[in-house]
C-alpha cells in the first residue's frame, strides 16, 4: 500500500515538476523564479490552511510552531537531500537577495513576538504587503 501510494505521489510530483518547467518556459522565467512563487503558493497552502484553522481556535503558537518547524525542515532536510541526490549551481545574486529576504521577515515576526503585543491587523497587513512587493521584485527580475 505505501509502495502504490508512493508511486502515486511521485507521478503527481512529475507532472507538478513538469507544469511548473513550462510555465516558466512560457513566460520567460527562470525555474528559480517558479519555485520562488508557483511552487512556494502550492507546497505553502497546506500550512496556510493549518495556520487559518489554527487562528480561528485561538491557537496562535500553533501557528508559529508549524511555520517556523516547516521553514527550518525545508533547509535542513529538503535542500541537504536534494543537494546529496543532485549537486547544482545555484545563481548567488538571487540567492542572497532571497535569503536576505528570509532573514528580514524572520526578524520583523521575532520583533513582533517579542514586543509582547498582540499580532495585530495593521502587522498582518505589512507582512503581506512586503510579500507582494518582494514578489513584484523578483518577477521584474
Amino acid at each position: 500500500m505505501c509502495v502504490l501510494l508512493s508511486t502515486y505521489r511521485g507521478k503527481k510530483v512529475t507532472f507538478f515538476i513538469n507544469g511548473a518547467t513550462q510555465i516558466a518556459t512560457a513566460l520567460g522565467v527562470s525555474a528559480y523564479v517558479i519555485g520562488l512563487t508557483l511552487a512556494a503558493l502550492g507546497t505553502s497552502l497546506p500550512e496556510l490552511a493549518a495556520s487559518i484553522q489554527s487562528a480561528r481556535k485561538g491557537k496562535f503558537d500553533f501557528i508559529i510552531g508549524n511555520i517556523i518547524g516547516s521553514n527550518l525542515f525545508n533547509i535542513a532536510i529538503a535542500m541537504s537531500i536534494a543537494g546529496i541526490i543532485s549537486s547544482s549551481h545555484i545563481e548567488s545574486d538571487a540567492l542572497a537577495r532571497d535569503i536576505l529576504m528570509l532573514g528580514l521577515s524572520t526578524l520583523v515576526l521575532y520583533l513582533i513576538i517579542q514586543s509582547n503585543s498582540m499580532f495585530k491587523t495593521v502587522y498582518s497587513v505589512a507582512l503581506v504587503i512586503t510579500y507582494f512587493l518582494y514578489l513584484t521584485l523578483i518577477l521584474k527580475g
